[in-house]
């Protein structure tokens, strides 16, 4: 979820800045075995003058809901 939070954020800001997280919510739907090939995807949902929101999910094989969560980052300068 970090990394797919990041990766939102990072996208939104100039390249002399970064997103550090400033908090993290992650629901945790169902398990994954061992070997189950996951996908993410972020997005921004809201990009302030000091923070950005953003929420991510990840899915298994099936496209089943495996997780869901949402981050608060402050961009920081590099």
């Amino acid at each position: 979820m970090d990394a797919l939070f990041g990766g939102a954020c990072a996208a939104q800001l100039p390249e002399d800045q970064y997103p550090a997280l400033a908090e993290m919510k992650v629901s945790i739907f169902r398990p994954s075995p061992a070997g189950t090939k996951l996908t993410g995807t972020g997005r921004v949902l809201k990009r302030g003058k000091r923070l950005l929101f953003s929420e991510a999910e990840v899915t298994d094989e099936s496209g089943k809901l495996v997780a869901k969560g949402s981050g608060t980052a402050i961009p920081q300068r590099a």
